[in-house]
């Protein structure tokens, strides 16, 4: 067995001390904040930050300006470090993304146009129309979600059907769901504004036995249009803290364009 299952299976254990104590209670039956803080904590802490993700991926991405099918190859590092290759028909990058901490990076070979600018929610969100910061993103992708990490939070959980259910409420940051499966994997993170609107949701399955993570992501925004369907294949978790990869170097001859 490999580290990483062993992992998995230490936290599925947790969850399942966790939650003995209303396993088969009723379903509207709440438990106190401490268990559901240390369910909703242990159910999105499953990757670590000296870990770097890398996958091919088809993506599906919907918008108000239409609807785009596109393949891809993925790699993220916990917390903000994304790289995103575009590639063609032929398997060739079409364009770049690469963002760390302190710049976003987009390079499109073929017009030799090369911009940089802030990893700014904003310029992200100019090339996968997704609005949300890197930060949420990688953990999204990762199969994890941005937790609340305020000290004023409140917690509670309980069982629905099949499902278990924690909530995470805020003053500050509005409330969150989440829904774990039988097996204990996450299935399902909903994001609620002050006013107990929802933002997003996003749904995982598919989980892959060998590296733990969801094969199958979807991030689906509050306007009912925007939604993004990521499908990983060949999907690693490696040991690594080289951040080279998410740094592309201006080629030859081409000048960088500044963006705000």
């Amino acid at each position: 067995m490999n580290k990483k299952r062993e992992i998995n299976i230490l936290i599925k254990l947790l969850i399942i001390l966790m939650a003995v104590n209303y396993g088969c209670v009723k379903s509207d039956l709440r438990v106190d904040d401490a268990h559901s803080r240390n369910i909703y904590l242990a159910a999105g802490s499953k990757i670590k930050e000296t870990e770097i993700i890398s996958a091919m991926a088809e993506i599906d991405l919907a918008t108000i300006r239409g609807h785009h099918k596109m393949k891809a190859v993925i790699i993220l590092k916990r917390p903000c470090c994304l790289r995103l290759e575009i590639l063609s028909p032929l398997g060739i990058p079409e364009y770049y993304l690469a963002v760390t901490s302190e710049k976003m990076i987009v390079f499109i070979p073929s017009k030799k146009i090369y911009y940089q600018g802030k990893p700014t929610t904003d310029n992200l969100t100019r090339y996968i129309f997704i609005p949300l910061s890197v930060e949420d993103i990688v953990l999204i992708m990762s199969g994890s979600f941005p937790a609340i990490n305020e000290g004023q939070a409140y917690y509670k959980s309980y069982k629905e059907a099949d499902n278990l259910i924690v909530e995470a409420e805020t003053p500050k940051s509005g409330s969150q769901v989440i829904k774990l499966k039988n097996d204990l994997k996450l299935s399902k993170f909903v994001k609620k504004d002050n006013l107990g609107q929802e933002e997003y949701n996003v749904q995982y399955a598919e989980y892959s036995e060998e590296s733990g993570l969801p094969l199958s992501i979807v991030i689906n925004m509050a306007d009912g249009i925007t939604s993004m369907r990521v499908k990983y294949y060949d999907a690693k978790i490696e040991e690594n803290n080289d951040l080279s990869i998410f740094d592309l170097q201006i080629p030859k001859d081409t000048e960088p364009i500044n963006q705000k």
